[in-house]
């Protein structure tokens, strides 16, 4: 009876281990399981984490470089400032130039025709008798022809008004020329003022100008003195980095976040394996 007892006790005890046994593998399945679930989403966030990063610090790193290439495009303006200056004094020597030949040829043409007007005066009265003596020989003709004293009369006073009328263009046509001489001389006299005016807008342009080079100097020069300090960690000076420290805090605060919530998941992975 007493074997029995102790068999049957034996018994159960092997079943409770069992029992207890199966129930702690069981636990431990499940437990690994979980870890493996949460293992697969920490390292799944963690790899958006550094997604996120890596474009925070480029976005941070492209504004750096955006206001570094604005930096220098202000200073190539400012050293560029004196060869512009030279481009703008060549150009006023250019548009003189340009200016004076075009004067030049007006006064030319004016001179060319006050010098020949007697001879354009003498080509015209050439060309009026040769008219007139053409119709006086038609109009003798005809007065050779007939025999009629009152026709003949009467070419007569046509040849005699003929002649009139001949006189009178020769006189008006020389009076028409030597007032066109006359108004010539005074166009003369408007082009030399016109440059002496010229040459001296170039000579006040180009002297302002000079100025403006000098005075471009002399500010190259203060600035050379005056050297800001650039930030160490950027190369950007420090004008630039008080102007846009509002942004340079908020990608600074993004980043940061980003790399404590890189550094727990890292830290819960590491528990966990």
């Amino acid at each position: 009876m007493k074997r029995l007892i102790s068999l049957a006790l034996a018994a159960a005890f092997v079943l409770a281990s069992f029992s207890t046994s199966f129930a702690k593998e069981n636990n431990a399945k499940k437990v690994g399981l979980q870890n493996s679930k949460i293992v697969k989403q920490l390292e799944q966030k963690l790899d958006v984490l550094n997604k996120q990063l890596q474009k925070a610090l480029k976005e941070r790193e492209d504004f750096i470089e955006k206001l570094k290439k604005e930096a220098a495009k202000v200073e190539e303006k400012k050293n560029s400032e004196g060869i512009s200056i030279d481009e703008k004094i060549k150009k006023v020597e250019e548009n003189y130039q340009k200016k004076v030949k075009e004067i030049n040829d007006k006064m030319t043409k004016l001179k060319e025709f006050i010098t020949n007007k007697d001879a354009k005066y003498a080509e015209i009265v050439k060309e009026i008798e040769t008219k007139l003596n053409a119709k006086l020989a038609e109009i003798d003709k005809k007065i050779s022809e007939t025999t009629d004293d009152t026709k003949k009369a009467m070419y007569e006073k046509q040849k005699e008004l003929l002649v009139k009328i001949a006189e009178k263009k020769k006189i008006m046509e020389k009076n028409r020329m030597d007032k066109q001489a006359e108004i010539a001389a005074m166009r003369l006299e408007v082009l030399e003022k016109e440059l002496k005016i010229a040459e001296m807008e170039k000579n006040m342009e180009i002297e302002y100008l000079n100025g403006m080079k000098e005075v471009n100097s002399l500010e190259k020069e203060i600035n050379s003195l005056n050297q800001e300090e650039k930030d160490p960690k950027t190369g950007l000076s420090k004008s630039l980095m008080v102007r846009y420290q509002g942004k340079f805090k908020e990608l600074d605060n993004r980043i940061a976040k980003l790399q404590k919530e890189i550094e727990d998941i890292k830290s819960r992975l590491s528990s966990l394996n």
